[in-house]
């Protein structure tokens, strides 16, 4: 309850986290967004060794490194046309015996 007090009277201080926060899940920010992701710099993180984290901190170091792998998952190869997840699945898939076995059940089964 302390700490709801403390942060309720200092809420101009605050008002970066609501912002990032908006920025990370809000649908009316989208251009933002976009604009967010591009400015991702690597190597930014968050220094785990901080045991109080702002949400704007957390957002802008933590969060955008979710959204860029989650952007890259998402994403089809121009090559195959294919998402990353799904490649790979393939990939393993052919190499193994069980795949062929399988299509020859699939086969018999038609």
């Amino acid at each position: 309850m302390v700490q709801l007090t403390l942060y309720t009277t200092e809420m101009g201080d605050h008002e970066q986290d609501g912002e990032a926060i908006e920025l990370a899940f809000s649908k009316k920010k989208i251009e933002a967004r976009k604009n967010w992701l591009r400015q991702f710099e690597p190597g930014t993180y968050l220094d785990q060794k901080e045991k109080v984290i702002k949400y704007s901190d957390f957002v802008n170091k933590e969060l955008i490194l979710f959204s860029m792998a989650d952007l890259q998952r998402s994403i089809p190869s121009m090559v195959d046309g294919l998402k990353p997840g799904i490649t790979w699945c393939l990939e393993s898939a052919s190499r193994s015996k069980s795949m062929e076995q399988h299509l020859l059940w699939l086969r018999t089964r038609l």
